[in-house]
């Protein structure tokens, strides 16, 4: 190089400027549920009371008397003539077909859980208990109760760090380097907090099995959602009140929830989508309606939604949690060769070696079925130490760090309003 280009900086190479970052993740299930705090100076545990109406089937106590005076017990039938007068088994019944059957055609049974007739549809349950009449002498009858739930959580904080050199400090020309670790870290931890909020809600939630499946490892080719499957959650869930109006968020962290009328929302992973779109219902006649079918100025549509079927809107989550090589096995008999068929759907090696198909959930929601807890006043923080000479640990004072920390706990106080569907899925 001759003397006359010293001092002068020559780059054979373009350095861009610009930082190419990953697109953040979208908040789908911690915007779903309330916000508790725990009072600061009260220990690690929330408390919270969940109360059942009288006529309702999760109502169950032994206080209930009947109209003749009689103590009933809790999670047994009783049988009574066209008089009101108790027949059969004066202890009771295990079963309400057995209470029925003593009770006859012109009879009526009654349920021992002190809620009258808890919710129930069947006409013999509720003309026994639905118009308790009084002696004319009054007395001690027609006695029901009700059931107040105390349930907990533990307010647990949660942390992740990044270290960093005074030396990288000193030779990067990025003069941001600290308020970018320190913004990946946040983002780090909102999206850490969503994981454990889903996987929490998976854990709670009420589990039903498409098809005919006794338990998850029974998942196989004969168990893909059916518009049957997706009927019978929407009618469990009428039946345990959960309300139709259901707050769903538009695809934003920094947007409240919005309010939608009629019908459920349900979350899915992808790799899903196709076998919902390939359902059918009796006749053969595909049910699935792309969100493109109905979306229009007045009807609000989420962001990652993909279409519905029946009063089911299906909302798709990227990195939604699938229970890999946990259904049955590709191969039934274990005679070496997987059965015909299989090939089509999702599989993946199970823990016990053995290729398996990975079981997709369908995740449902209610309203007002969870909150998530924090400490009162307290917020993600995100804190950085300049470097310093820390005896024992650091004698030239070379290394910093930037940490993130926050509290959170997720209390579920309405698990009936929860439901996740287990389906094997086809490969797209």
């Amino acid at each position: 190089m001759a003397w006359k280009d010293w001092g002068q900086q020559k780059k054979d190479f373009f350095l861009s400027k610009t930082v190419v970052t990953e697109g953040r993740k979208k908040a789908n299930f911690s915007m779903l549920g309330t916000k508790e705090n725990q009072p600061k100076h009260m220990g690690e545990d929330l408390y919270k009371y969940v109360e059942y109406p009288i006529v309702h089937d999760m109502n169950k106590n032994d206080k209930g008397i009947d109209a003749n005076g009689v103590k009933l017990v809790k999670d047994k039938w009783y049988a009574y003539d066209e008089n009101g007068a108790m027949t059969g088994d004066s202890d009771g019944y295990d079963e309400l077909s057995d209470a029925k059957n003593a009770a006859g055609d012109t009879g009526s049974v009654l349920s021992g859980n002190g809620n009258l007739y808890g919710g129930d549809t069947d006409f013999a349950v509720i003309s026994g208990a639905a118009f308790p009449a009084l002696r004319e002498t009054g007395g001690l009858v027609n006695r029901v109760g009700m059931t107040r739930t105390e349930i907990s959580t533990k307010v647990t904080e949660y942390g992740i760090y990044t270290d960093f050199t005074e030396k990288e400090l000193a030779m990067t020309d990025d003069a941001k380097l600290l308020t970018k670790k320190s913004r990946e870290l946040g983002i780090a931890m909102a999206e850490i907090r969503e994981k454990q909020i889903e996987i929490g809600l998976l854990n709670e939630a009420n589990e039903i099995r498409c098809g005919v499946a006794s338990s998850i490892d029974e998942i196989g080719m004969e168990n893909t959602v059916t518009i049957s499957d997706i009927r019978g959650v929407q009618e469990y869930l009428k039946r345990v009140k959960c309300p139709t109006q259901t707050k769903v968020i538009d695809g934003s962290q920094n947007v409240d929830t919005v309010v939608v009328g009629k019908g459920y929302f349900a979350y899915f992973p992808m790799g899903l989508l196709t076998t919902l779109e390939e359902s059918k219902d009796a006749d053969g006649v595909k049910v699935w309606r792309p969100v493109e079918s109905y979306m229009n100025a007045a009807t609000y549509t989420h962001e990652d939604e993909a279409g519905k079927i029946s009063n089911t809107r299906f909302i798709e989550v990227a990195d939604m949690a699938i229970y890999k090589g946990m259904g049955a096995k590709t191969d039934a008999d274990d005679d070496g060769d997987d059965d015909a068929g299989s090939e089509n759907y999702q599989s993946s090696t199970g823990a016990d070696g053995k290729n398996r198909y990975d079981v997709y959930p369908i995740l449902y929601v209610g309203t007002d079925s969870f909150c998530t807890v924090g400490f009162s006043g307290d917020v993600a923080k995100v804190k950085h130490a300049m470097p310093q000479i820390i005896p024992g640990v650091d004698a030239y004072g070379k290394n910093g760090i930037v940490s993130c920390s926050f509290y959170n706990g997720l209390l579920v106080y309405r698990p009936e309003r929860i439901v996740k569907l287990l389906s094997s899925a086809l490969i797209g």
